[in-house]
């Protein structure tokens, strides 16, 4: 029988829980090392499955890298004509393993269209335009995010970086200079190299959980 106090004492623990770990967790602009050299790396299913695809879809410029704080390994490509960015990873942490994937591509009217095969903290800064197609191979979000670049066409803004790393790196340090100026987080050091949320940011990330809730129960074939 549904108890709605047993529900709502859930919610608040859920929320608590994220609140306080928004609060808390500092955010490297430079999350990810210089990149790897040699072979692919070997035994991480999800990410040989997504280099698989990767060569079936075209996608070119792979670098490889590891996560500054986390046991991640990252991996990044190219499309061909450079219209979006592929960041897939896989790894632990706190103990558990975790893997996702972010297409991103730029807009010129200074928005971000993100399409992702996983659940995250949102983005409470506004840059992101996010789409969630939930536990699907990187084929099928690459359709995903190319069917939204189809009716974004005359907007897209092709990636100048040299590296998949250093595209990434300006992406996130435009999210943080908005996420400062709407009061959402602060830097952490002088050199700003470091970002925390702020009471008004968590309570966005709190906020946001609801609408991944949504996504994650209208796909819950997948979930």
């Amino acid at each position: 029988m549904f108890d709605p106090w047993i529900a709502l004492a859930w919610i608040s623990g859920v929320m608590l829980l994220l609140f306080s770990v928004s609060m808390w967790e500092k955010h490297p602009l430079i999350a990810y090392s210089p990149p790897l050299e040699g072979k692919f790396p070997q035994g991480n299913s999800y990410l040989v499955a997504a280099r698989t695809d990767a060569v079936e879809c075209g996608l070119r410029e792979l670098s490889i890298h590891k996560h500054t704080r986390f046991n991640i390994l990252v991996l990044f490509w190219f499309s061909q004509e450079r219209d979006f960015l592929v960041s897939c990873g896989q790894g632990k942490v706190a103990g558990n393993t975790t893997k996702q994937t972010w297409i991103y591509s730029r807009l010129q009217n200074g928005d971000v269209l993100v399409t992702t095969d996983g659940f995250d903290e949102g983005d409470p800064s506004g840059l992101y335009r996010t789409k969630r197609v939930v536990k699907v191979r990187l084929a099928k979000l690459i359709a995903a995010h190319r069917k939204r670049l189809d009716t974004q066409i005359d907007m897209v803004l092709p990636f100048d970086e040299s590296t998949g790393d250093e595209a990434a790196l300006n992406i996130q340090r435009e999210r943080a200079e908005r996420l400062i100026e709407k009061g959402r987080a602060r830097w952490v050091d002088d050199e700003e190299t470091l970002w925390r949320y702020t009471i008004s940011g968590s309570t966005h990330v709190c906020l946001g959980w609801f609408g991944q809730l949504w996504a994650g129960m209208t796909q819950w074939w997948r979930v």
